[in-house]
């Protein structure tokens, strides 16, 4: 989604360290609530993994002490800043109520895109090392299913074209008709 600002706050209101960003789109009311969801809970979707994988370095004992120290840090800082801006979580809400019927047809695909991955998990029993390969084949159902609706629809919308085409068109009761007439040229009038 093409950004027009970002800002990025140190303190609150109150002057309270409160440290925050927001992502300001460059069309706003075009974004759907895919989009808006991914950017207001993009630093906890990131950084869970972030905090994962320097937890792991903590933990480990292949790694140096100074390397260690360093991932505690990260950990401690990405910890501190995980948190979703209250700006991103309007926009998602805003999205939201901009369209919602848009909006529920995304929440619909996400779920039957869901249930298919599970159901493809559980029949074919893999089972994925690392939770965010199921992230991938979340994307990949999602997409599939939506193509597979507007490939249908578009059938849909051949098929009952054609049955139209040769149905006689109906008197439309409030349809003002216009009385055109045919233009008669001097000559005519004048025999």
């Amino acid at each position: 989604m093409p950004a027009r600002d970002f800002s990025v706050s140190f303190r609150n209101r109150f002057g309270a360290v409160s440290p925050h960003g927001s992502v300001t789109p460059e069309q706003p009311y075009q974004s759907t609530l895919l989009q808006g969801f991914l950017v207001a809970f993009a630093p906890l979707l990131i950084g869970t993994w972030l905090v994962y994988f320097s937890l792991l370095v903590v933990f480990s004992s292949l790694f140096e002490p100074i390397f260690r120290i360093i991932a505690g840090v990260f950990c401690g800082s990405v910890l501190l800043a995980i948190t979703p801006s209250k700006a991103d979580l309007r926009h998602a809400r805003g999205v939201y109520q901009n369209d919602p019927h848009y909006s529920l047809y995304q929440i619909f695909l996400v779920a039957l895109s869901f249930f298919a991955l599970w159901g493809l998990v559980e029949i074919t029993r893999w089972y994925f090392p690392l939770e965010f390969v199921y992230y991938f084949f979340l994307i990949g159902f999602y997409y599939v299913i939506k193509y597979l609706f507007i490939g249908i629809s578009l059938l849909f919308k051949k098929g009952t074209k054609k049955r139209n085409k040769y149905r006689p068109k109906r008197f439309k009761r409030f349809a003002c008709r216009r009385f055109k007439p045919k233009r008669i040229k001097y000559e005519e009038v004048s025999r």
